[in-house]
């Protein structure tokens, strides 16, 4: 994986609660604003400009709501889930 220190994020109170609580790093989320915007897979609500992108890391899934601002990105939400696979 890349390094995205340079992306800049912008994460409410409200929002960086809501992460710690469910134990996302905000380098966790660098990683998949950083990686959507480098290779534009994600999706774009047309109605207010926002984006939604994934990334896997190992079993997890991360997911970011977030728009542009400034020189960054202001983050409007973000999660998580585990995946399991079994029978494979």
């Amino acid at each position: 994986m890349n390094s995205y220190d340079n992306v800049v994020l912008y994460i409410g109170d409200d929002v960086k609660a809501q992460m710690e609580e469910n134990g996302i790093r905000e380098d966790e989320i660098k990683m998949v604003v950083g990686t959507a915007q480098e290779t534009g897979e994600k999706l774009r609500d047309e109605a207010d400009s926002r984006y939604l992108a994934k990334l896997k890391i190992a079993d997890v899934f991360f997911y970011a709501e977030y728009e542009k601002k400034d020189d960054g990105y202001q983050v409007i939400d973000a999660y998580n889930h585990k995946t399991y696979v079994t029978g494979w």
